[in-house]
This record gives C-alpha cells, structure tokens and sequence, in this order.
C-alpha cells in the first residue's frame, strides 16, 4: 500500500511539473536590492509621458504574455511618496526593432503596440525603503512573432490611487536600457532629465526586470478552432479525396505556415473506432487505427514541405493521398529510361 501511495504521489509530481515545464523564453528576473526605479508611466495632467524599453533575444516562438515587475510612487513637491496599484491596471506594450545596443529605439515608429489590461500582485518591498514590488501579467491580444527587439511597458495614465509606475531593475542583462521623454512638467527644477530614484539619462546602465513567454504551438483541426496567428487551415483539399472502400467520406484540410508545429486531429462527427488520420508530407506520416477522439503529428516541420500540408481524416485505411509535385527534371539515363526527380 506504501509503494502505491508512493508511486501515485510521483505521478502528480510528474504531472504538475510536465504541466509548468514551460517557462519564460526571455527573463530578466527582479532585484529588491537595486536601488534605481524609472518612470514609465503617461500621465497627461502632469504632464508627463515616459517610457522605460528594454531589449530582448533569441526568441524562438511567437510573443503571447509579457510579465512585468514595478513600484506603485507618487511624486509631488519634489517628493516620492509609496502608494498602491489596483487589482488591474492599463498598460501599453510597444516593440520596437533591434539595432544595436548603441541605438536607441525607434520612439516613434513602433513595430507593435498593445493596449493591455494587467492583473497586478504585490510580491514584497525593496531592501532599502517602503516601495512595494508588483507582478503584472498580460496577455497579448495575437501572439506577436519578433525573435529579437526592445519592448516598452508603459502605464496608461494614473493609477486609481493616483500613482506612477516606475519599473523594478533586473540584476541580469547587459546594463542598457532607454528612456523615452516625450513630454515633462515645465516645474521640474533645472538639470532634473526625468522624475526618477536615482541620477536619471536617456541612455540608462540598468535592466528592467520582465518576462517573455511563447505563444501555443499547436494546431487543432477539429472544424471549430481557430488556427494560431500565421496559421491557414482551409476545409479541402485538392482533390476532395473521398474514401476509396465505400467507407464514409474522408475530411479534408489543408494547412499552410512555417515553422515546427504540433498537428492535433480531432475524430469526426459519426465516425466510429478506429478511424486514421494522414499527412501528405515526405514521407508520409500516418496514424494507424486511432482508437481515442484526438490524435498529435508531433514536431511538424513545414519549413520541409513543398507546398501546404494536407490533412486527410478518414474511417478507413484503404486512402490514396494526394501528392504535390511542386517542380520535377526530366533526364535521359544511359538505358534510355527517363528518370524523373521532384
């Protein structure tokens, strides 16, 4: 009975960590021992509109959430006050392309921007005063593919309680970072560059401190679903491709992107068991008899496709797939036989 309770215990172990295997593609984790916070927050009373970006690399997935740490401060009469952020906050996320890391980012010319509703959570203070540290997570409207570039977190005007975000720095990165001055109170005393925690410049030798994380890279073909962003799915195929026994007829897809993908087939409406699922790639990937409801081409490359992939679901395994010949030569071999290659 112990070795029972054992083993089950080791399969939720292995269950939950499969299920949080996934972390973040870029992370900058934050510091509570830094002593620099920087505004980037709009605020059109004050007025003030500053931006905090920061670079990021070697993503391999499309960009769906973005978790960010900052410090709730308002600032009056020369003074930073601590203060608190609402459950939800308003941002927007800017992309901008990468250059170099002596070239600022293109303020006015952004790749992508974003107007996103954060969830906010108080994690702890800093070490060395009473301004609390948030984590806000977003998600992306549309997964955004940039496998390289600056992003920018910006607080859409004041918080409910009327506080500023300033962004937390990371311990981590190469020390560059920019901030954007759009716009500042004309009653900031002479020679203050920007409202911020330490000796403030353009070119900031810190890192913010945020998180990237990839979009899904699975496409479902169940008729219902909508395909990821650079994904085509399409009912049909080339040639319709009818179940050849007299079986029921065969549903047809067909699908056209790049990149490696995760291809999960869903059994059709009256179908009985086993039923088959084919890809027309080279070679052909087949299912053999499916006796589930779903069933993964795992790790699809379509980079190695002629053409689009053809999906083909069927109650048989009597099918005839479809080939597409993109291009062929023609040679004359020393038999006289003409060889074909494609």
């Amino acid at each position: 009975m112990k070795k029972i309770m054992f083993l089950c215990g080791l399969f939720v172990i292995l269950a939950l960590s499969s299920l949080y295997a996934d972390g973040p593609m870029f992370n900058q984790p934050y510091d509570t021992t830094s002593p620099n916070l920087y505004t980037s927050t709009y605020d059109s009373t004050f007025p003030i509109d500053y931006r905090v970006a920061d670079n990021f690399n070697g993503l391999t997935k499309p960009i769906s959430k973005i978790v960010f740490y900052g410090s709730p401060i308002i600032y009056g009469g020369g003074a930073w006050t601590p203060s608190t952020f609402a459950a939800t906050e308003s941002f927007t996320i800017r992309f901008y392309n990468f250059v170099d890391l002596g070239t600022e980012p293109a303020w006015a010319a952004p790749v992508a921007s974003y107007i996103v509703t954060a969830t906010a959570t108080y994690l702890e203070n800093v070490t060395w005063a009473a301004y609390g540290i948030y984590k806000f997570e977003a998600n992306l409207p549309a997964p955004f593919d940039l496998a390289s570039g600056w992003i920018s977190v910006q607080l859409n005007e004041l918080t409910s309680s009327g506080a500023w975000y300033l962004t937390v720095e990371s311990a981590t990165g190469d020390d560059v970072s920019y901030q954007y001055e759009g716009a500042k109170s004309n009653s900031e005393t002479a020679g203050v560059h920007s409202p911020a925690l330490d000796s403030p410049k353009a070119v900031l030798a810190s890192d913010m401190a945020f998180e990237l994380y990839g979009a899904d890279e699975s496409i479902i073909i169940d008729g219902i679903t909508a395909p990821p962003v650079g994904v085509t799915v399409i009912p049909g195929g080339e040639s319709g491709m009818p179940g050849t026994d007299g079986g029921m007829a065969a549903v047809v897809y067909t699908i056209t992107t790049t990149g490696v993908w995760d291809v999960i087939v869903h059994r059709p409406a009256g179908y009985p068991l086993p039923w088959y699922a084919y890809l027309n790639t080279v070679p052909m990937l087949e299912s053999g008899p499916i006796m589930v409801d779903t069933f993964t081409f795992n790790d699809v490359d379509f980079g190695l496709v002629k053409g689009p992939i053809i999906v083909t679901l069927d109650d048989d395994e009597d099918l005839t797939l479809p080939v597409t010949l993109s291009s062929f030569t023609a040679n004359l071999t020393a038999q006289n036989y003409v060889k074909l290659t494609w």
